[in-house]
């Protein structure tokens, strides 16, 4: 699976020591509307949070025995869970081993929240990036080798399963801007072995229930003055591949939802664009089936 990116891609940077990212663990993101943007993203995409996120469960592409979920979930705008952040989103990252990621952060002198919070669920810790937006850092507990519970307090379910064609099948990519995207490029690099030299950060995944289907989240930072986000006034872009863009984009439009008139087709895949409440651009990407 190739990046949706035009540049060239890399695979992930193998970090050697314990305390490395295996991949995303929760997208999260702020709304001043959040009960009608839940029940927009629930009604076409089928992401139905009632207020504990929703679950988008895969595989370790290396190890499909091992399980994990992606949560996503809208806050509301007064929350402070971002806090200080400035931010309207944060990205949660999957570690192996938290206690060896934050000694050897300590290290760096990468800045640290002194908070820490230990669930069922698994174990927190949150840092700061050159931006100051706000990372959560997320060790699942381990059962017989399965991580599958989620990273949010209140208990979870499954999502919502969408019988037609046009379903999202989870997260392809995140993306957010920086005026500061080199300083930010090498500082993801050092610290999180995040090393994006142009083409995006390629994090491999399986699907949860057909673990031979593989998939690929494309993390990547763009610079501030990018125009791939436009018009949308976010700093930040969530990818979710879908498993019919035609299926999917012929029911939006019948539902009124905003649509991009611009396509891409790529060998890596193909792409649109819907637009959100909040007017938050969405890259929605089908995969190219592989050989």
């Amino acid at each position: 699976m190739q990046s949706p990116q035009p540049e060239k891609s890399k695979p992930p940077v193998k970090m050697e020591q314990r305390g490395r990212i295996l991949g995303i663990g929760g997208v999260f993101f702020k709304s001043a509307n959040r009960d009608q943007m839940r029940e927009w993203y629930a009604e076409h995409l089928g992401l139905a949070d009632k207020g504990e996120g929703v679950m988008l469960p895969w595989r370790e592409h290396d190890d499909p025995q091992k399980e994990h979920v992606t949560v996503w979930t809208i806050f509301p705008a007064s929350t402070k869970y971002l806090d200080p952040s400035p931010a309207p989103f944060m990205v949660n990252y999957i570690v192996d081993d938290v206690d060896a990621l934050l000694d050897r952060l300590k290290q760096e002198g990468v800045k640290i929240d002194a908070k820490r919070m230990d669930e069922s669920y698994g174990r927190f810790a949150w840092i700061y990036d050159l931006d100051g937006n706000k990372i959560e850092l997320w060790q699942p507990p381990s059962a017989g080798g399965q991580e599958v519970q989620s990273p949010q307090p209140e208990k979870s379910k499954p999502p919502v399963k969408m019988e037609q064609r046009g379903r999202i099948l989870g997260i392809g990519g995140v993306f957010f801007k920086s005026a500061n995207r080199d300083q930010m490029r090498e500082w993801y690099a050092k610290h999180l072995g995040l090393a994006d030299k142009g083409g995006g950060v390629m994090l491999p995944w399986r699907e949860h229930d057909d673990p031979q289907k593989e998939h690929v989240t494309v993390w990547t930072i763009f610079p501030a003055s990018t125009k791939y986000l436009d018009p949308s006034p976010a700093p930040f872009m969530v990818n979710y591949i879908v498993d019919d863009l035609d299926a999917l984009l012929d029911r939006l439009e019948q539902e009124g939802v905003k649509i991009d008139a611009k396509r891409m087709d790529e060998s890596y895949g193909r792409f649109a664009w819907i637009y959100d409440l909040d007017g938050n651009k969405i890259e929605l990407w089908q995969p190219s089936a592989k050989p």
